[in-house]
């Protein structure tokens, strides 16, 4: 009997020994929260901010997968880092917090999936480590609407035109680089929209692949956004590019604003120099240069008469090699066939065909693969809308 207490004290000594001197688990929690302040509008910076809280005293391999946004931009090589400790329930506990700016895109509801984060943790050197594999819940935001029929709100925005080589005086068959910048305050340069021109008689435009850079100064991040045209004049004459206006919203003033670029007028000269003739032999020379002048008006008339009895066609050329261009899922190709085509369509893209651009934009400046899938239901859809558009043919006779 004496010999079974003392095994049952040794045993109760040994379980408390045991229990004093055991580690705690490791735990760990993630959450994620939006910060900002009612109302938000499309264009305006909020934080996505994603927490991890821990009793470790080390982390390694901490990876956190930036989640999928519809309805905004989210920057993750824009991402601020903080670590710190903190006390909750009368523990000191590990936390890392990382901050995300996002960008609302339009009014409704900004919707940011789940995020994945995973790491190893421990209790300090030497102490076994635990893998962590942690999703966040998803956050919602409602994005009000602008107080004006407005593309944007911004905290600034600035534009800006060069022509290169300088100079409204060109002749026919010259060329003029026409650059465009937009310098957009603290928000990114895919937040612009892409940018066409007018048609202009007698002048080809041909739009090259957009500039986006990201400029930061004192961690404010400035959006640069430059899109090129080549201009080819190609008919003596005059032509004008109308004055540009890029309405927004001022969310420093809260405030109505227009940037303004002033209008092109170009003069084109014909091409052929002005020549005299020579004092001996000068009527051979003179019937010479009527026989050369008379071939080359009657070129001119024929490449006229070709180019009249094809212009019907041309817009539905280029449609059709921007659909070719996205059947092969070639971004760079599809946006310069989607820029030459909407140039003779006009106005700005709205609905499911600026998404599809601005979705081709992305891919095109990130570098990375493109599925022409969605462009080419938003032209179907498009194709669709314009026929619904076309009115109907008035009665001959209105009083019958």
């Amino acid at each position: 009997m004496n010999s079974l207490r003392r095994l049952l004290a040794i045993g109760w000594v040994l379980t408390l020994a045991t229990g004093a001197f055991s580690e705690p688990a490791v735990e760990a929690t993630v959450s994620s929260r939006l910060v900002a302040a009612a109302p938000v509008l499309p264009g305006e910076r909020v934080t996505y901010e994603v927490e991890v809280l821990s009793n470790a005293l080390s982390f390694e391999g901490l990876r956190v997968v930036p989640p999928a946004v519809t309805g905004g931009l989210l920057l993750s090589d824009a991402a601020s880092t903080l670590r710190g400790t903190r006390r909750v329930g009368g523990k000191s506990l590990q936390y890392v917090s990382y901050r995300f700016p996002v960008y609302p895109r339009r009014p409704g509801k900004l919707w940011i999936a789940p995020t994945t984060v995973s790491f190893t943790a421990s209790l300090g050197y030497g102490q076994p480590s635990r893998a962590f594999h942690l999703e966040t819940a998803g956050q919602t935001l409602a994005v009000a609407t602008l107080p004006e029929t407005l593309p944007l709100a911004a905290a600034g925005l600035s534009v800006s035109a060069t022509l290169d080589p300088a100079g409204e005086a060109v002749r026919v068959g010259d060329a003029r680089t026409l650059t465009i910048t937009r310098r957009l305050e603290d928000a990114p340069a895919l937040l612009l929209d892409p940018l066409t021109l007018p048609q202009l008689s007698g002048v080809a435009v041909y739009p090259g692949i957009p500039e986006l850079i990201a400029e930061s100064a004192r961690g404010r991040l400035t959006g640069v956004r430059r899109d090129r045209f080549t201009l080819v004049f190609e008919a003596a004459g005059s032509a004008e590019l109308p004055a540009l206006r890029f309405p927004w919203w001022d969310l420093e003033t809260g405030a109505f604003r227009t940037e303004t670029l002033p209008a092109f007028r170009f003069k084109i000269s014909g091409a052929v120099p002005a020549v005299s003739a020579e004092k001996d032999g000068g009527a051979r020379w003179m019937r010479g240069v009527t026989v050369v002048l008379a071939l080359v008006l009657l070129m001119a008339a024929l490449l006229v008469a070709v180019r009249r009895r094809g212009a019907g066609d041309e817009p539905r050329r280029r449609l059709a090699t921007l659909r070719r261009a996205a059947r092969r899922n070639d971004p760079r190709a599809a946006h310069i066939a989607f820029l030459r085509w909407w140039a003779g369509v006009g106005g700005t893209p709205a609905g499911a065909l600026a998404v599809a651009l601005r979705e081709l934009e992305e891919a095109l400046v990130a570098g990375r693969a493109w599925d022409g899938r969605a462009l080419r239901r938003a032209l179907r859809e498009h194709r669709r809308q314009t026929r619904r558009r076309v009115p109907a043919l008035a009665p001959l006779n209105p009083g019958d």
